[in-house]
């Protein structure tokens, strides 16, 4: 895990320098500022929706559905880039039957940081995701027959990646759409494996 999150440190180090490189700041997209909208330095984003959470093991796939939120904090690189740093969770997915048992899955917590280039045109802005998160993947098995359940948590880092699309109607302030992977078929154990993704609506202010 320690090694986990020095690699993604580094890149994080890598992608900010990358993106405040002199030629991404002198670019001139139209926006009267050498940073984020209208000459914002930072966001902050609040989102909502739904979250699939699937797993796996030899011979299943089971999946399901449940509502998920997140935080977001922004540094503005660039015209084009912004650091992203996230927290979020989600609440319990049923997801059916296994073994004769009931199994449901929730990311009690999530944290990430991404990269987002972004394109914000008058009215409209499309972005992208791409970065790592580190969540608490928790199973819980209830035995309908025996009346017990058993939990199970475990932490995990995956590679993320998504894109959003948002109406700009005014200077820093975004409302949109944006889907995010947060893992996908990530190992949890031996031969036994975890996807999280979330589809939300968003409201974003620069400042």
């Amino acid at each position: 895990m320690m090694q986990k999150m020095v690699r993604t440190a580094m890149l994080a180090a890598g992608l900010i320098g990358w993106a405040a490189a002199p030629e991404a700041l002198d670019l001139d997209v139209g926006v009267n500022a050498t940073l984020g909208m209208g000459g914002a330095e930072s966001y902050i984003a609040v989102g909502y929706g739904t979250a699939a959470l699937g797993y796996g093991e030899p011979g299943v796939s089971l999946s399901g559905t449940a509502s998920g939120w997140y935080l977001a904090f922004g540094s503005w690189l660039s015209p084009y880039f912004a650091l992203d740093a996230r927290l979020g969770a989600t609440n319990a997915a049923g997801l059916g039957a296994l073994g004769g048992q009931e199994l449901s899955v929730r990311l009690p917590s999530w944290y990430g940081l991404y990269l987002r280039p972004q394109w914000t045109g008058e009215m409209v802005a499309v972005h992208a995701l791409v970065g790592f998160s580190e969540f608490q993947y928790e199973r819980t098995v209830l035995d309908p027959a025996q009346g017990t359940a058993f939990v199970d948590a475990t932490a995990r880092t995956a590679f993320s990646f998504g894109a959003g699309i948002a109406l700009a109607p005014a200077v820093g302030l975004e409302l949109g759409a944006e889907w995010l992977a947060l893992a996908r078929n990530t190992g949890l154990g031996p031969a036994v494996s975890g996807s999280a993704s979330l589809l939300a609506g968003y409201l974003l202010f620069s400042f």
